[in-house]
């Protein structure tokens, strides 16, 4: 029964990107990327998305440049709010 409650929890609706692998424990590829993007922003201060839909990356990982380009987002949006300082007009990350 709590399988079975679990397994509706990973039931993308249209336009989710799946994070997750098949066996719901580890990653998924995208899932993965939008970790390293998270720490690259982290890391460096920079905003993930300047990396672009044509990232060599995400190419090579055969995520779709449109997937690449919305985890970059969520990746940025993720540390800025992490963040005391947040985002200029633009959204990208501000420092201090």
């Amino acid at each position: 029964r709590q399988g079975a409650v679990a397994h509706w929890l990973y039931i993308l609706t249209a336009g989710q990107v799946d994070l997750w692998a098949s066996d719901h424990y580890h990653a998924s590829t995208s899932g993965y990327y939008l970790e390293a993007l998270t720490i690259f922003a982290a890391v460096t201060h920079s905003d993930p998305r300047k990396l672009g839909p044509h990232e060599r990356a995400a190419r090579d990982l055969k995520i779709p440049p449109a997937t690449a380009v919305r985890l970059q987002d969520v990746a940025n949006r993720a540390v800025a709010s992490a963040r005391c300082n947040g985002t200029d007009k633009r959204g990208a990350l501000i420092d201090r």
